[in-house]
């Protein structure tokens, strides 16, 4: 029969293993305030974790429905950067013809308003 390859005292919380079978201990407390206590502890331990994952899951929502909103937005700002970019050069172009027309006139050119002014 094969010795224990480790032993281990009975109140240890771990595993140990004897003649090739794996046992598992627990500590056991027969003091009632560290039960209370354990017990006080995974409560407080549970709520924090919950309202983490609540947190988590609300935040992962919000960055979701950004980065969608943000895509959008992109898109518009680009459609008007280039909306910009073709109004500029058609007004160069515009702005080449007058010149054009207005060095090339012998006649005096007069600019009035609508209200002949």
């Amino acid at each position: 029969m094969e010795t224990p390859l480790l032993q281990l005292p009975p109140s240890y919380s771990g595993t140990y293993n004897s003649g090739g079978i794996l046992y598992r201990k627990q500590i056991h407390c027969s003091h009632w305030c560290c039960n209370q206590f354990f017990l006080i502890f995974n409560l407080a331990q549970t709520k924090i974790w919950h309202t983490h994952f609540w947190l988590s899951l609300i935040n992962s929502f919000v960055v979701k429905s950004n980065t969608l909103e943000l895509k959008e937005l992109n898109t518009q700002l680009n459609n008007e950067i280039l909306e910009h970019k073709q109004t500029a050069l058609k007004i160069a172009v515009s702005r080449k013809k007058l010149q054009d027309i207005y060095n090339s006139a012998h006649d005096g050119i007069f600019i009035l308003s609508s209200m002949g002014r």
